[in-house]
């Protein structure tokens, strides 16, 4: 799989190793701003956002593979010798959907990755590829690099406060995923993602770390309890193990994604398996790695064969255009596109608040996965 999280390496215990880039999906805004939850089990520190109100759609590119071409040569001609092509990517295909030319986004991108880079410590993550990524997600959300990085310091220190798991790159993800709807982030923010990850912790404790404070942080800005989340969380885990799926850190990550589907789960399910089954006679190998580009693709209403055929379309278009991403990284970048071009179309999807909530999701896999590799 591609993993979402270019510091990898933070954190004591079992965390399963995320070595691969993938997983790339595009990078949206949460689209609701959702008040307190609240446990039914025990008290749970309530979220309130004050950010902006965000409407439930976002901007698509009339042709979402150009787009992403233009802003990933842009991107590409200014790299360094020491820089990955797929970070850039990532930031691309985040760019897809914010106004403005292909070199105006890369200049702007480049000159906020060095802002990041010049306030952060030298041993921070965010020095790492994974600030190219960040500062894509920082200007679609009219967000600067200084006031970023003086928050992850301030939020980090709030969660050693509270005594949760050190996992700085994972942290910064929170944090970045918060800010645009929860500013100040404060003790109630963090109190409110520890009572997800323990939740998590109780159904999977050798699975859940730090990884999945992103997740948590989505999640928190719901009504839905913690026990809520969790239950529905488990019943797409379970559901996915009886429909062959291996066990393990990938498995749950998909369980999250599912669990922003509106739909019931035994249909989500079906999908999924069907999308498997048809990706498969068309010819593409589809594993663990690519899970969550299925589970991104149970979401849109059009038929199950026209989100094939648009992803199959736009894996073969990335794969004969130099330079080549490589048949997994390109399968994943299809998806990413596939799932544009079929929103930006006559269809819609069945719940706004879950599509904001997926891109949220998305942009927290294109950070982790930048994290886990930088």
């Amino acid at each position: 799989m591609h993993p979402w999280v270019l510091v990898a390496a933070y954190g004591t215990g079992y965390n399963p190793p995320m070595s691969r880039w993938g997983r790339v999906r595009r990078a949206g805004r949460l689209h609701a701003l959702l008040p307190a939850f609240r446990s039914d089990e025990a008290p749970t520190p309530a979220i309130h956002a004050e950010g902006r109100d965000v409407k439930g759609t976002f901007s698509c590119p009339a042709d979402p593979l150009a787009r992403f071409r233009d802003l990933f040569a842009a991107l590409e001609a200014r790299r360094g010798w020491f820089e990955g092509d797929s970070p850039l990517r990532f930031a691309a295909l985040t760019l897809a959907t914010t106004k403005g030319s292909a070199d105006t986004l890369a200049a702007d991108v480049r000159e906020c990755a060095a802002r990041i880079a010049k306030a952060s410590r030298w041993w921070s993550p965010l020095t790492g590829d994974l600030r190219f990524l960040i500062s894509a997600i920082l200007l679609r959300d009219g967000d600067t690099a200084e006031e970023f990085v003086r928050d992850v310091a301030r939020v980090q220190a709030l969660f050693r406060r509270h005594r949760m798991r050190r996992g700085e790159g994972y942290e910064a993800i929170a944090v970045l995923l918060l800010r645009p709807h929860c500013r100040p982030i404060t003790d109630q923010h963090v109190l409110a993602i520890k009572a997800l990850y323990e939740e998590m912790k109780r159904h999977h404790w050798w699975l859940t770390g730090p990884e999945d404070y992103a997740y948590c942080a989505v999640f928190a800005l719901r009504r839905e309890s913690p026990a809520a989340v969790g239950n529905r969380v488990e019943e797409f885990y379970s559901l996915l193990r009886a429909a062959g799926c291996a066990p393990g850190d990938q498995l749950q990550r998909v369980s999250h994604i599912l669990y922003l589907n509106p739909r019931a789960p035994h249909e989500v399910i079906g999908r999924f398996v069907e999308l498997r089954a048809r990706f498969r006679s068309a010819r593409i190998r589809i594993d663990a790695a690519d899970w969550d580009e299925l589970a991104m693709l149970t979401f849109p209403e059009q038929s199950l064969s026209e989100v094939v055929r648009e992803t199959v379309a736009a894996r073969d278009a990335l794969l004969e255009h130099k330079p080549s991403p490589g048949r997994a990284l390109a399968f994943s970048l299809g998806a990413s596109i596939a799932f544009l071009k079929l929103h930006g179309g006559k269809h819609t999807f069945t719940d706004a608040k879950s599509l904001g909530d997926l891109q949220e999701i998305i942009a927290a896999q294109q950070a982790a996965a930048a994290a886990a590799c930088g």
